[in-house]
């Protein structure tokens, strides 16, 4: 971040956001909705993807109702008072930077448990905090260009990946679904809006972002986009394998790749799913650290936001080397205690705010009309 200002189109926000959040499906959309929904998750994502334009929705309510106020932590200070939204703001930081170090710690575990065996975990986190410095003190101009062209390469490499697969796929490990599923259904929309939420933090770049105000606009372009990824992720997984041997597989996604076989003549396809898979886990640890970054400046007093880089990448190398024991103990905590957090501080706190603004935006009316009465 060369500048304390950095500037980048709704887009080109909504753009690194599915990025960021390809990272997460990987695991949500096979293994987790596996467990959950079984069969039924297809139903579980195009309802979870409802869900969210409704979250949009009332995020851009919010913010048209806050103005002149555009990020997040404005208007928590100006709905809520300053030492009320401080505090939210706090916990917001630090649960950001222990998000980054959660998908810092399962990149490294994953290509441990995948590619590299017996290689050190530390040597893949160091690689990739490497590339996080570089990408951080960078030119923003350049970074939010390469966001989009990431995308799309990152998007190619995954569709590309997943359509080979789709040959495979039974449609007895998907249907038929009944009514006897609606509790499975309505499980599997836990994990998805614990990852969807992600929507919400990235409003703590509000004021950095140019055409705020198409919030809910750009939401109808891009939110079919995440539909049909987790909709491909899942056919590719449980539609191929079966829910019951997809939930037992460490990594259900990765073992959907090594079994594409094209007229024998195309195989061993995990170089692109490694491709995509380093560029989403490298955009979900920027938009998290970048967050944590625009939050502490405006917190504190530092003029130049890129002091925080080398002292917040150290302690995210620390933090996640101890995290946990292993990948297993890393999804645990992802499943049971990450996606609570995340609703909590991306659903229900902003949809508390922008009730109390909704309410304080009627009253003061009737109380300007009472003044005037009395007046008179």
């Amino acid at each position: 971040m060369s500048s304390t200002h950095a500037s980048f189109t709704m887009s080109q926000a909504y753009r690194l956001l599915l990025l960021a959040l390809f990272s997460p499906a990987v695991h949500l959309a096979s293994k987790q909705l596996s467990q959950t929904a079984g069969h039924a998750g297809w139903i579980s994502i195009c309802i979870a993807s409802a869900l969210l334009f409704g979250l949009i929705a009332m995020l851009h309510a919010l913010v048209q109702q806050s103005q002149p106020h555009t990020n997040l932590m404005d208007i928590y200070n100006s709905v809520l008072g300053k030492f009320v939204g401080t505090v939210i703001c706090v916990i917001q930081v630090i649960w950001l930077f222990v998000l980054a170090a959660l998908y810092l710690r399962l990149f490294a575990e994953r290509f441990v448990a995948s590619i590299f065996p017996g290689i050190p975990l530390s040597l893949f986190m160091v690689v990739l905090l490497a590339l996080c410095y570089v990408i951080l003190n960078g030119s923003t101009t350049h970074w939010s260009n390469m966001v989009s062209i990431c995308f799309f390469i990152a998007l190619a490499d995954y569709l590309v990946v997943i359509l080979l697969s789709l040959p495979k796929i039974n449609i007895a490990n998907i249907y038929p679904v009944t009514t006897l599923d609606t509790g499975s259904i309505i499980e599997g929309l836990y994990p998805l809006l614990g990852t969807f939420c992600y929507i919400t933090y990235l409003l703590f770049m509000g004021d950095d972002i140019i055409g705020l105000q198409d919030l809910r606009r750009a939401g109808r372009r891009y939110t079919p986009l995440l539909l049909a990824v987790h909709l491909l992720i899942f056919l590719s997984t449980v539609g191929v394998f079966g829910s019951q041997l997809t939930e037992s597989f460490t990594l259900p996604f990765f073992m959907s790749i090594k079994t594409i076989n094209l007229f024998g003549a195309l195989e061993h396809m995990e170089a692109l799913f490694i491709l995509f898979w380093v560029v989403t886990d490298i955009a979900v640890i920027i938009l998290l650290l970048r967050l944590v970054i625009k939050i502490l400046h405006k917190l504190t007093s530092v003029k130049q936001p890129t002091l925080f880089v080398t002292p917040l990448l150290f302690g995210l190398f620390v933090f996640a080397l101890f995290f946990a024991g292993n990948i297993f103990e890393l999804h645990d905590f992802a499943n049971s205690i990450a996606l609570a957090i995340n609703l909590g501080l991306g659903v229900l706190i902003p949809g508390l705010v922008y009730l109390i603004a909704a309410l304080r935006k009627r009253i003061q009316p009737s109380n300007r009309l009472d003044k005037r009465k009395s007046t008179i």
